[in-house]
């Protein structure tokens, strides 16, 4: 099969790093590389035609596929023995060892606009049109949601998260980037947001106080942070659309 060739052909990817590999007019691939144990190694791959394909490395063959309802929206995201994968209307979680499903998400949604993270708390945050939404996987579906946050404009791009993990950073497509708390108990965690020259698709960088953000207009910009709005210490214009994290 092709998506077994490619992977034969291609370098392996690091642990937790996606590409999106396009081998003909048509056929596209999301994968997503999972260090599982010192004894599997594994590539998740997106294929819109027959599903989320589980191939192991060393023998470069299908473990198991799962049949989407629904177009992909992003490479999965795995955690304790479970593969995370968002559609245009759902979240799934699928035990990484049969395929089988064990936990969704999907009713209570709105389109998945932006891909899935995990906070370290286990939690799950994603963008659902204008929602910044947070799951609690170990919940059933119904009960899943314990935070949301209402956007001006769509969610674009997946969020990240303060050192601390208090605060999450994510773009709109109004071409601005929020900040919100987390762990207020206030109705609005709204901290601040800043206008971009376009919308951001890429998951912002923090490192030590400052956010990296990849803008569509083509360039990477620094922003320090503080206790309002950041303030912008360099940018770098690249000439070309900017849709990936720095």
């Amino acid at each position: 099969p092709k998506r077994v060739q490619v992977l034969r052909d291609n370098v392996p990817l690091f642990e937790g790093e996606e590409t999106v590999l396009h081998i003909g007019p048509r056929d596209q691939f999301t994968l997503r590389f999972v260090k599982e144990s010192f004894v599997e190694q594994s590539i998740y791959v997106n294929d819109p035609r027959t599903g989320l394909v589980k191939v192991v490395l060393d023998t470069k063959k299908e473990k198991w596929s799962w049949a989407w309802g629904m177009k992909p929206q992003a490479a999965p995201e795995a955690l304790a023995g479970r593969i995370y994968a968002a559609g245009e209307q759902a979240i799934f979680a699928m035990d990484s060892e049969s395929g089988k499903v064990k936990w969704q998400q999907g009713r209570l949604l709105p389109a998945v606009t932006a891909p899935p993270r995990f906070h370290p708390t286990g939690l799950l945050y994603c963008g659902c049109g204008r929602d910044l939404v947070g799951l609690d996987p170990s919940r059933k579906e119904g009960d899943s949601i314990v935070f949301r946050y209402t956007a001006d404009a769509i969610v674009s791009s997946p969020p990240t998260f303060s050192a601390d993990g208090a605060i999450a950073y994510f773009g709109c497509d109004d071409g601005k980037l929020y900040a919100v708390d987390l762990n207020s108990a206030s109705a609005s965690p709204f901290l601040w947001k800043y206008r971009m020259p376009q919308k951001v698709t890429a998951e912002p960088v923090e490192i030590k106080g400052v956010i990296y953000v990849a803008c569509t207009d083509g360039t990477l910009y620094a922003l320090k942070l503080g206790e309002k709005e950041p303030e912008e210490l360099w940018k770098f214009t690249t000439g070309g659309l900017l849709d990936a994290a720095p």
